[in-house]
């Protein structure tokens, strides 16, 4: 019997039943989204029937509708949109840069990262002071705009209480500070 059918006869009725498959497929699944494809393809009106009635296709406008009054009543020079004095601005620049070492910030975030990450080291593996030493100043040398600021002493104050008793040797504020200056 399969000597009887060609190539070309069993290409053909895959390629149908293929077709005839995915047609119901659409039809069932995607009847709304095929009744919009046909209406917008042929410009015509096809209607989308719901309970007898045409279900109208909305209209978007892109900006919105036109106000009928204005939003705000009254004189123009009244409407304020910045500051009411032009001091202000220069004002609030030189509080941002009364701010001690504000630019550091970043700095000082990422040096904190690595400190913690320091601490788990020495806590984990039990390094001796040495090690310590020369890990923290490799650290040190990474950001050396830190040092003499305030920034300083809170890394000091941080590294001693988070050291605390866990690690095997005693760390004292001015080792801490001897260190920043080498």
């Amino acid at each position: 019997m399969l000597h009887q059918i060609s190539w070309t006869v069993f290409l053909t009725l895959t390629v149908l039943f293929l077709f005839i498959y995915y047609g119901f497929i659409v039809i069932l699944y995607y009847r709304a989204d095929l009744l919009y494809f046909l209406e917008k393809f042929s410009d015509r009106q096809l209607s989308a029937a719901k309970n007898g009635q045409r279900i109208p296709e909305p209209v978007f406008d892109i900006i919105g509708a036109v106000a009928s009054e204005a939003p705000c009543e009254g004189p123009e020079d009244q409407l304020q949109f910045g500051p009411d004095e032009e001091d202000e601005i220069p004002a609030a620049i030189d509080e941002l840069q009364a701010i001690p070492n504000s630019h550091l910030v970043g700095e000082f975030s990422a040096m904190i990262g690595e400190v913690k990450t320091l601490i788990r080291v020495i806590i984990e593996s039990s390094e001796t002071k040495e090690n310590f030493e020369m890990l923290f100043c490799l650290i040190l040398h990474k950001y050396p705009d830190l040092a003499g600021t305030s920034y300083q002493t809170q890394v000091n104050d941080f590294l001693i209480d988070e050291s605390g008793d866990r690690f095997e040797f005693e760390l004292t504020k001015a080792e801490l500070d001897e260190y920043w200056t080498n």
